[in-house]
């Protein structure tokens, strides 16, 4: 687990929706046994009094926006690349359809501002993403 400091804001994206929720480590909790030492970090939910442990839980623990960012568009990248492997596949078994060469990544410089990027999740959701001049590196 990576160090974290008291006070510091940390971006968790939750597994099942997808959310990204900013916390703060409030408690930082170094616990020593004769199995060795392991630290516990505590942080505060937004709107919330109640501490959670950090180790509890479930999904993506990120110490900048960028880093957020970067991990949400590979994401969304290899799940759209995984939806036309998977239709070009279907085509050429159905329909006898010559195999497609595989599709290249894409730059965030390629999409405009104003595009809305719509992925379906291996769970079968809908994301939608509409591309801020902030994400992209445009202006409006």
């Amino acid at each position: 687990m990576s160090s974290y400091q008291v006070g510091q804001i940390l971006y968790l994206i939750q597994s099942q929706s997808l959310a990204v929720v900013p916390v703060q480590v409030a408690e930082q909790i170094t616990k020593n046994t004769l199995e060795g030492s392991e630290t516990i970090y505590n942080v505060r939910l937004p709107k919330k009094d109640k501490l959670v442990s950090l180790k509890s839980f479930d999904g993506g623990v990120f110490e900048d926006l960028e880093s957020v960012k970067v991990h949400l568009f590979s994401n969304a990248q290899k799940s759209i690349l995984e939806l036309i492997a998977q239709a070009d596949k279907i085509a050429q078994k159905f329909f006898n359809k010559a195999a497609t060469t595989p599709l290249e990544t894409i730059s965030l410089d390629a999409i405009s501002s104003e595009d809305m990027v719509q992925v379906e999740l291996d769970d079968g959701k809908v994301a939608n993403f509409r591309m801020s001049p902030d994400i992209t590196g445009g202006s409006k």
